[in-house]
């Protein structure tokens, strides 16, 4: 069963739910604004009885572009198709997505409970040269306490009206878990780097699956209904991002299909860096399952933004054989299968992931997968995104810092909690404190003897002092703070 979380990232979809369909009546606004401009020039002459009516007339307009931004957003509830010309995004029933808007060259899409994602569409089944990577499974990292810590949850689902088959598919679906993480730890191993994906584990440190049978038949399923349906069952946890296997293949349905929050900031705040946020393999296993998996999940983390150096700007990327790249059509899309010859998580190590990158390069700038902001995988140490909840009191913790981790970069994040506030952790809504604030020390001790203290404000990294063994964390009262120590 769920982890249930009472409420989800304040900084994800829901809070921009409009998105480009608020740009409608922008655009009629300026249009309108600039034919004013030369109205005037042209008609100083006229008499007030004419001015008026240009004014009543652009009331007039001005009301019309309000009562069309009210309608389209009615329409993406409602479920309407709509055609209201070349400003506005067109709404309709897509294959294999379910209703959805254009919002620039993603799909926005309108959840049964009310909350919006974005995903860019159907990711196709890779061809056989495209996987040959994927064949070293290694197990990915556990995380300790999934109401605390960024995580990911594996779900075998399957529709209504299909058989159940999780006894006999646990132990392939997890094998796609794992190939997917041999890829990403072979990555970080070109940087001299060691990387795991954090992930929800069983007692005995077997990767947890979750089984779900869905409420949708299988003539009926959707993207939007397999996320519709799991929200209803409870996976709405704000610091889970959903690795999900899809027994069967539905109507149209592609390789895969994952939610991509746009935001390239490289700060801990960044909304990638939380959940919920849902990808979906449809039905595929062996090596092309394990690298669909694995792309969705990159969308899930945040890869490829737009602003990449080779980005196809519609969330991949032009470089040969990488998991996140393919021709997909994109305004910038202009994919060369021969940059790079084998299989890698970012090509060159230039768009969306490098745990090592040089100063004033894209990655050390932007949003990167291997940055130490990142919670959702694991570098030098366990404690790698402990969320810390400080309120109502001064609170502290204790993490171990393991001998790979002395000379290391550390980074934490201070978070206000938004009222009102539980005593259990998975059931707070955090939201980001804007600019810098002291909100936490992170003391250093060799054993019992202090090394140093630093102050930690709302996005803060340094240098882990040699000969640490354990840092001590207080937080002020009501605020919150994650802390990681990484391998960068």
């Amino acid at each position: 069963m769920p982890q249930r979380a009472a409420s989800e990232n304040a900084t994800g979809e829901a809070a921009g739910s409009e998105g480009s369909l608020g740009r409608i009546g922008t655009t009629q606004a300026n249009r309108t604004s600039g034919d004013r401009c030369v109205r005037e020039e042209r008609t100083e002459r006229h008499s007030d009885r004419t001015g008026q009516g240009n004014r009543a007339s652009r009331r007039t307009k001005d009301a019309m572009a309000h009562i069309l931004r009210l309608f389209i957003a009615a329409a993406v509830t409602a479920g309407t198709t709509i055609t209201a010309g070349a400003a506005a995004a067109p709404c309709s029933s897509r294959p294999a997505i379910g209703f959805a808007c254009r919002d620039g060259d993603l799909l926005r899409i309108r959840l049964a409970d009310g909350v919006t994602i974005l995903t860019h569409g159907g990711d196709p089944v890779p061809g056989s040269a495209e996987v040959g990577s994927f064949t070293d499974p290694v197990q990915p990292a556990c995380v300790g306490d999934r109401a605390r810590e960024l995580h990911g949850l594996v779900i075998y689902v399957h529709a209504s009206d299909t058989t159940n088959r999780e006894a006999t598919m646990r132990g392939t679906v997890a094998d796609l878990v794992a190939r997917a993480n041999g890829m990403l730890r072979a990555e970080a191993a070109t940087f001299g780097r060691t990387l795991d994906y954090r992930m929800a584990c069983e007692g005995d440190g077997s990767l947890l699956v979750d089984a779900v049978t869905l409420a949708t038949p299988l003539s009926a399923t959707t993207f939007t209904t397999v996320v519709n349906d799991l929200r209803a069952a409870g996976y709405v946890d704000s610091l889970a991002k959903y690795w999900i296997f899809f027994d069967g293949r539905p109507p149209n349905a592609p390789g895969g299909t994952g939610t991509f929050q746009v935001n390239d900031r490289l700060e801990g705040s960044n909304t990638n860096n939380w959940g919920p946020s849902y990808g979906v393999t449809w039905g595929y296993t062996g090596a092309g399952g394990a690298k669909v998996m694995m792309h969705e999940n990159g969308h899930n983390l945040g890869a490829v933004q737009n602003t990449a150096p080779n980005t196809s700007g519609a969330g991949h990327c032009n470089d040969g054989r990488d998991v996140m790249c393919y021709a997909d059509g994109g305004p910038a899309s202009r994919y060369d299968g021969t940059v790079c010859s084998v299989q890698r998580f970012d090509c060159n190590g230039d768009d969306y992931f490098h745990p090592a990158p040089a100063a004033g390069s894209y990655p050390a700038e932007h949003w990167n997968l291997g940055a130490p902001f990142n919670r959702a995988v694991q570098g030098c140490s366990f404690a790698s995104g402990l969320l810390i909840a400080g309120d109502p009191v001064t609170s502290t913790a204790t993490v171990p810092v393991p001998d790979a981790c002395a000379g290391r970069w550390y980074a934490g994040m201070a978070f206000l909690p938004t009222p009102p506030v539980s005593t259990d952790p998975g059931m707070v809504t955090w939201h980001n404190t804007s600019g810098a604030l002291p909100d936490v020390d992170v003391c250093w001790y060799a054993s019992a003897s202090p090394i140093r203290c630093d102050r930690v404000g709302k996005d803060a990294s340094g240098t882990v002092p040699a000969g640490a063994t354990q840092a001590i964390i207080e937080l002020r009262a009501g605020v919150a703070a994650t802390f990681v120590l990484s391998s960068v």
